[in-house]
């Protein structure tokens, strides 16, 4: 997995928009501490430069090759606010050589944050979801989980699960 952060560094604007670091990348062996240091240590600020992450994720991708399936998630609460369209980079990109699924966790995520998101997922078929607290942000994070570990049975195993729960 790879760990990466955007957009929070900085409250001025040129400087919080060139910003998306990785923060952790590790092969996961079931033990996440290092991950979960690097969540609790984030403390959001400025600007969601969210097409510049989006661009770095498939570039993380495109090192660890396209042989397994790619999944990315985005936890923010708003589109892009450095003036670039996240939609139109998302789908450059998935049609490159690099396919991944993007899902995205809205935190009482503006009303054009929620359009570009659903229209970034419907082309990756990826999820979109809002949660509003704390409870539902972990529920949601659970699920997510729960499909990680499920990401190797067959694709008809998959998609029964996921039409049983939407």
């Amino acid at each position: 997995y790879t760990f990466r952060v955007f957009g929070r560094r900085s409250y001025d604007k040129e400087t919080s928009c060139l910003d998306s670091e990785r923060k952790v990348s590790a092969r996961s062996n079931g033990d996440n501490r290092q991950l979960a240091a690097a969540v609790q240590s984030i403390q959001p600020v400025g600007w969601s430069p969210l097409s510049k992450a989006i661009e770095n994720a498939y570039n993380d991708l495109k090192k660890n090759g396209n042989s397994h399936q790619n999944v990315i998630f985005v936890i923010s609460d708003n589109t892009d606010s450095c003036g670039r369209d996240p939609v139109l980079t998302s789908k450059k990109l998935n049609s490159s050589g690099v396919k991944a699924q993007i899902h995205f966790i809205g935190l009482d995520v503006s009303a054009e944050g929620e359009k570009d998101f659903k229209k970034i997922t419907d082309l990756s078929n990826g999820n979109f979801e809002v949660v509003t607290s704390q409870k539902e942000f972990n529920r949601v994070i659970e699920w997510y989980a729960q499909d990680l570990l499920r990401i190797n049975e067959p694709w008809q195993m998959q998609a029964t699960d996921k039409i049983t729960r939407n």
